[in-house]
């Protein structure tokens, strides 16, 4: 087949979204099928239609809003389409799909609004991949406004208050609004959304009314994570010494970032801390002693520094959509100290893989870490299990499921009457 993706973000930019969609593509090409990405272009860098890996095209684009002012560029990562129909991205989508002519479309953030805006049933059916929150909350994160809160709902007024402290009244106006009026009159145009776990698909069903309509199928990790561990050299960033704590992800409160610097105060006489992460709207401002900080950190250097661990840590207070980082630890025989929320529940085994605690609680949180640094062994055999249990989310795996939905998708469309 030839298959397009549509993703706001793509590598080289750092996140969980971004690692799936390369992984998926790389996969896809090793199938057989001829493959192309379009993204937004990055702020430092320029609009391209060249070839950037073996045997992919990446199409990195311009639009209207990111052109004027970058009126919706995130605080942590490249601009993003907006949750609305851009003409420019519309009009380039256009040209590029005319050109190419794909079987079918792969999308994954709210780009994919530009495409249903001129999509009919003679062009290519589009699977729409949901990787966290973003169909039913403008946030993207279903928390409530600025204390942290879990959601009450989905309604109008509510999330327009909701949005504003994150993206200012105006702004956060036009991305509610937006967001409500594009899933009433754009969604029914998409052939079908798929969930990257149960509790993404069941706010998708219930902010959108597409119930039942929403399939589940895992993310996952690629095949050769440990290897890639091993072809970097030990970061210089690490402390000196093997053992360490460790934290990857973004450095938002809904992150749990502060639970963990609350568990580690009250930790005796603990290892460094090392937190590689992206920095996000509330990040910390000041970091105590015996935290080692780096930022937006290459993947194969966070795969090398969870090698060198002793756990990792993900203190999440969201209902994380996935996980990638308790499976990426698994990968290479580490264990992992987690909350129990959200798609954690399901890439955690509590007491076989890793340790699950109450969101929100650092005492549970540093009663865990603890436990696992004065029982070696134990933490040991955990990381062997997650070593197993992370080989059955391959990416090998997961890319026939993905294309076995699309070859039905393309075989309806051309089985479908004119018109």
């Amino acid at each position: 087949m030839r298959i397009l993706h549509l993703t706001d973000l793509f590598a080289p930019s750092i996140g969980g979204a971004e690692t799936h969609v390369l992984s998926l593509v790389r996969e896809r090409v090793r199938r057989g099928h001829e493959m192309s990405v379009v993204t937004m272009v990055k702020p430092d860098g320029h609009p391209s239609d060249a070839i950037e890996d073996v045997g992919f095209r990446v199409h990195r684009i311009e639009g209207f809003y990111e052109r004027f002012g970058r009126a919706f560029a995130s605080v942590e990562r490249a601009p993003y389409h907006p949750p609305f129909p851009d003409p420019m991205v519309a009009a380039t989508l256009r040209r590029i799909i005319e050109r190419e002519r794909p079987d079918a479309v792969h999308a994954h953030n709210w780009m994919i609004y530009s495409y249903l805006a001129f999509k009919t049933p003679r062009h290519p059916p589009v699977m729409w991949m949901q990787h966290d929150y973003s169909l039913a909350c403008a946030k993207k994160t279903r928390r409530y406004v600025s204390v942290d809160e879990r959601c009450p709902g989905a309604e109008v007024a509510r999330c327009v208050r909701c949005a504003a402290p994150q993206y200012g009244s105006v702004k956060g106006t036009a991305v509610t609004l937006g967001l409500y009026a594009s899933n009433a009159t754009l969604l029914r145009r998409c052939d079908l959304v798929v969930a990257n776990s149960e509790p993404v698909a069941r706010l998708a069903a219930e902010a959108t009314g597409l119930r039942g309509e929403v399939a589940v199928v895992s993310s996952f990790v690629d095949d050769d994570l440990a290897a890639q561990a091993d072809a970097v050299e030990r970061p210089a960033f690490l402390p000196p010494r093997d053992g360490y704590l460790l934290y990857v992800g973004g450095l938002g409160p809904h992150k749990g970032v502060q639970d963990l610097l609350e568990a580690y105060a009250r930790l005796v006489d603990p290892p460094p801390l090392v937190v590689l992460g992206v920095p996000m709207a509330g990040s910390p401002k000041r970091w105590p002693d015996g935290v080692v900080v780096r930022e937006r950190v290459a993947h194969p250097e966070v795969m090398a520094a969870l090698k060198h661990c002793a756990m990792a840590v993900v203190p999440s207070r969201w209902e994380e959509p996935f996980g990638f980082v308790a499976l990426e630890a698994g990968a290479v025989g580490r264990p992992v100290v987690a909350t129990d929320v959200g798609g954690l529940r399901g890439v955690v085994v509590d007491g076989v893989t890793g340790v699950l605690v109450r969101p929100r609680d650092p005492g549970a949180l540093a009663e865990a870490i603890a436990s696992l640094l004065e029982d070696p062994a134990r933490a040991d055999a955990l990381g062997e299990a997650g070593r197993a249990h992370a080989a059955g989310y391959s990416v090998r795996l997961a890319a026939p499921r993905f294309d076995a939905m699309l070859e039905r998708l393309v075989a309806d469309r051309r089985a479908a009457p004119p018109g």
